[in-house]
């Protein structure tokens, strides 16, 4: 007989005495998390869910239903007993079972994992976890090449974060793949969401077992610990954004720099240039690195500096010819830079960064992060050192703008 057990609240599974509290599910029996509810798993043995007989399933179908394991500062390999809905609720009841093996422990008397995963409801992925707000980039949407499934994997209560090598099944049964999805099974790796810089990373992870619907090998140290999963086809993976691009004044000429954190089938860049923001012509081609997960710094100076207020942009191509553009950035005419001393240090920086301008009269200081907004500002700067605190600002890349009369000059920033 299978058993159908529905928590709608939160239900706390603890080991006290000589006793190890855990939950054992046998004989295809079903627990079934619903209405936001949590299933607390207060022991951190990663045999604390047992599944016996011919085995045991834990429905989640949807981000806020949650198994939180507190897992603390052990090791070891922890298997989720996940199963899409039952018959009885209109699904095909497929097991679909989530491990993570916990190869470095986590630092945190009280560190804890939150576990959920869901179907979306099309196959254009939506609804998007928490935090997440794409599945492509510059209005280009990959939904059909990510399968219709989100994981959420969140380790919380940690002054370190535990390093772990993760493996998900999928259902190909059902929609995930299917329908209008044009995914090759053998090509489906995992990508994660970078809530740092806000977008897909462009490292893909783990290895293809169609035989068995599972993307296994998934290997995340510490650091890159994010909390949103999901598998695409890895011909054609979320594309990642620039996590920096910034048009400067230097000695009277127009530098122009951007930044990559991974590149995936990147063939080149194009920088474009406009008068007017409308029709815009090329005035190079930098070739970029093909594959890359490492940060790569690009620049090229313009020495065709028109007067007035002109337009940059940048185009990336892909080697399949599919193309993305930057954002429109604007810059004044760099032959009223003058002669404005600065020297910003260091840079690097990760506390604090110091401004070092000769000559100070009346300078006005500004930062602006990745996508233009001022979030630091000093007027009526009269010496010449002004050290800046960084503590609130995030790890990136920000754009330094010192203004002194009529001359102008901006530095790249980045935060550590």
């Amino acid at each position: 007989m299978k058993y159908l057990i529905i928590f709608i609240g939160t239900f706390l599974i603890t080991k006290t005495g000589l006793s190890q509290g855990r939950i054992v599910i046998s004989n295809d029996a079903f627990i079934r998390i619903s209405n936001n509810a949590n299933i607390v798993v207060d022991n951190p043995n990663d045999n604390a869910i047992l599944t016996t007989g011919t085995g045991g399933n834990i429905v989640s179908e949807g981000e806020n239903n949650q198994l939180i394991w507190i897992t603390k500062g052990n090791s070891g390999t922890y298997t989720l007993p996940f199963t899409t809905f039952p018959a009885v609720n209109g699904g095909n009841q497929t097991k679909i079972p989530y491990t993570i093996n916990i190869t470095t422990a986590g630092v945190g008397a009280n560190g804890k994992i939150h576990f959920s995963t869901y179907e979306t409801t099309s196959d254009l992925n939506i609804p998007y976890p928490t935090g997440v707000s794409n599945v492509g980039q510059n209005s280009v949407d990959n939904s059909l090449n990510v399968i219709d499934r989100f994981w959420r994997i969140e380790a919380q209560n940690y002054t370190t974060k535990p390093a772990v090598t993760m493996s998900f099944t999928y259902d190909d049964a059902a929609n995930e793949i299917g329908f209008t999805n044009t995914i090759v099974e053998a090509n489906l790796q995992a990508q994660r969401w970078n809530s740092t810089t806000s977008d897909w990373e462009g490292l893909l992870l783990g290895t293809a077992n169609p035989a068995s619907n599972t993307v296994a090998n998934v290997v995340v140290p510490a650091s890159d610990f994010y909390s949103s999963w999901t598998l695409v086809n890895n011909s054609t993976p979320l594309p990642v954004e620039l996590i920096a691009f910034d048009v400067t004044c230097q000695q009277s000429k127009v530098v122009i720099n951007w930044s990559t954190a991974t590149e995936i089938n990147n063939d080149y860049f194009v920088i474009e240039k406009s008068a007017d923001a409308v029709n815009f012509f090329e005035i190079t081609t930098i070739y970029g690195a093909g594959n890359s997960n490492t940060l790569l710094d690009y620049s090229y100076i313009d020495k065709n500096n028109s007067s007035g207020v002109n337009y940059y942009r940048l185009k990336q191509v892909d080697f399949d010819g599919t193309t993305t553009y930057s954002q429109l950035i604007s810059m004044s005419d760099c032959n009223n830079e003058g002669n404005l001393n600065i020297q910003l240090y260091p840079n690097p920086a990760v506390n604090n960064v110091t401004l070092h301008v000769q000559e100070p009269t009346n300078t006005q200081i500004s930062i602006l992060n990745d996508i233009g907004q001022e979030v630091f500002f000093l007027d009526h700067i009269n010496q010449a050192k002004t050290t800046i605190s960084l503590a609130k600002f995030s790890k990136g890349i920000y754009l330094v703008k010192v203004q002194n009369g009529q001359q102008q000059k901006m530095i790249k920033l980045v935060k550590q």
